[in-house]
């Protein structure tokens, strides 16, 4: 199955566990095997009056019943240790791929929706691998271990048992398996649904105040909720297959009762091969019982593993790394268009030299921010490539590790804890340094200094774009991609913090995404994009064109 081949290479380093916990499993089935034998055993020995041979064989059940209750508890506690690493290895890659996923994609789902699919998805996971697989194990054997035990003591009965049961229960797991595939991952499809429109409805709370907003939001969360429970329909259909597994016992029971009878008084079996074949018989359903609802666990991880891999399995690898050989951004006959709809560049050819200050202006919706996110490496074109000193922008690093492209944009993410703290961006970046290179120690005085507790929610836009600018002068990138990250800032401040910043990194190439004019005499190059054009509209004395277009 791809789920199993997906997980295995995350199990390898816990071979020798797994194997451990396979031969406690093995030792639990077997002895859980010989207790319906030994059953029979003593009933034998009481009608044959051998009351020292009944203790015996009562000490032997004792000891047999000890050793699966054991070697089960050391079944489950190894797996939980195998499913724990399990856990965290998953959570990891999780976490690495979707961060080399692209944006495009990140964009394309709503709020949350990936990230509910990296917790639930590996929880069941590791859950079923803890609890479910060693159950699965001990029971799977234990069918096999009792049948072929029963098969010594009479083979009639054995043929009797496994003529009238086997072929009935092959067929209702099969139908069981056709209709599990389908309802437990539509269930888990549902359920991740439901939860990521939740929580985007969380993050939107206020712009639902509104009376109609409320409305129509509560419309999508009950039709998605309906489908969930149309869902679940289906998987406790699937569920209800099992039952049918009772009315066979109940035939299996009768049939051993009467062949049983008729055998032992034609002297070819014992009472006790009779007494061992009920309890043996009624074990072997209750354990077929218990494995429709592991198949069931097993079905519901398998969708949960399904949906991972449709992120974590699938996410793009950007390739092997490489240093620029300095900051020259290019174009290279870019084409990206948004999906289903008309292209938005077309043929895009664009040099923008190494230590260069550049503006791209243009009206709302021109496309200003996607092409800083090309520029950027963090779009994929369509067709064409981006490269930053001779390197395709996804893989660029700096020669100090980090990615060779900082872009940073209106949305400042902040984490609880200290002012200092969200602008630690690296080992060696000198807080103090970037907040005295923009002329903002005031600020941080008013705030309580570096370190003040900071809370997130309680942090407005102005605020939030001022720590942005100091984490933009600390950045170690080469290049550094502003998307308006000073918006909300008043003019002469926007005005001030760019100078400041621009003067703080000289050696940087910076792009900028503005739409405020006084700003532009900070820059070598002013772009305009419009309509799919990208266009000079101005730019210093002698500096060299900066695109071209076949478009």
């Amino acid at each position: 199955m791809r789920e199993i081949r997906f997980l295995l290479p995350f199990l390898r380093t816990d071979a020798k566990r797994i194997a451990l916990a396979i031969v406690c499993a093995l030792l639990a089935a077997a002895s859980l095997a010989t207790l319906p034998l030994l059953t029979g055993r003593v009933v034998d020995l009481a009608l044959a009056g051998e009351s020292g041979a009944i203790v015996s064989a009562a000490a032997f059940a004792a000891a047999a019943v000890t050793c699966h209750v054991v070697a089960g508890w050391g079944a489950a506690m190894l797996l939980t240790g195998v499913a724990s690493r399990l856990g965290h290895l998953l959570r990891r890659t999780y976490a690495e791929r979707l961060a080399r996923t692209s944006l495009c994609e990140l964009e394309a789902h709503r709020t949350g929706d990936l990230l509910s699919r990296g917790s639930a998805e590996v929880e069941e996971v590791a859950d079923f691998a803890a609890s479910g697989l060693s159950s699965l194990i001990v029971t799977v054997v234990y069918l096999i271990v009792s049948l072929a035990a029963l098969t010594t003591y009479s083979w009639q009965l054995t043929l009797l048992v496994v003529s009238l049961a086997l072929p009935a229960a092959i067929i209702v797991m099969m139908r069981f398996q056709r209709r599990a595939d389908e309802a437990f991952g539509a269930e888990a499809e549902a359920l991740a649904d439901l939860t990521a429109t939740v929580v985007e409805g969380a993050t939107v709370a206020v712009s639902l105040r509104g009376r109609e907003s409320r409305e129509w939001w509560s419309r999508r969360v009950a039709g998605l909720n309906r489908r969930l429970l149309d869902a679940v329909s289906r998987t406790v259909r699937a569920l209800n297959t099992l039952p049918v597994l009772t009315a066979l016992e109940s035939l299996v029971l009768a049939a051993l009762l009467l062949v049983g009878g008729v055998l032992t008084a034609a002297g070819l079996i014992t009472a006790g091969t009779v007494t061992a074949f009920l309890v043996a018989t009624g074990t072997l359903f209750a354990s077929t019982s218990d494995l429709g609802d592991i198949l069931g666990a097993l079905q519901s991880a398998r969708a949960r593993v399904r949906r991972f891999i449709e992120v974590a399995g699938t996410s793009p690898d950007t390739g092997s790394t490489a240093s620029p050989r300095d900051g020259a951004l290019s174009l290279t006959d870019v084409t990206f268009e948004y999906a289903g709809r008309q292209a938005l560049f077309e043929s895009l050819h664009l040099d923008l030299p190494a230590g260069s200050r550049t503006a791209l202006v243009g009206p709302s919706g021109a496309g200003k921010s996607t092409l800083a996110k090309i520029l950027a490496g963090l779009y994929a074109p369509d067709r064409g490539v981006s490269t930053v000193g001779g390197v395709p922008a996804p893989c660029a690093v700096s020669s100090t590790g980090g990615r060779a492209i900082a872009l940073v944009t209106q949305e400042h993410h902040l984490i609880p804890g200290t002012l200092r703290e969200n602008l630690f961006l690296r080992e060696d970046a000198d807080p103090v340094a970037g907040v005295a290179a923009l002329g903002l120690g005031s600020w941080v005085e008013a705030a309580g200094g570096l370190d003040a507790p900071l809370d997130p929610a309680g942090i407005g836009a102005v605020d939030r774009q001022l720590i942005g600018m100091i984490r933009a002068v600390l950045t170690r990138a080469d290049v550094l991609i502003l998307d308006e990250p000073t918006a909300s800032l008043d003019l002469e401040t926007d005005t001030r913090l760019l100078d400041a910043l621009l003067r703080a990194r000289p050696e940087l190439t910076v792009v900028v995404v503005t739409h405020r004019e006084a700003a532009l005499d900070l820059f070598d190059v002013v772009l305009g994009v419009e309509g799919g054009h990208v266009t000079p509209r101005a730019r210093s004395a002698g500096a060299p064109p900066p695109c071209e277009e076949s478009s």
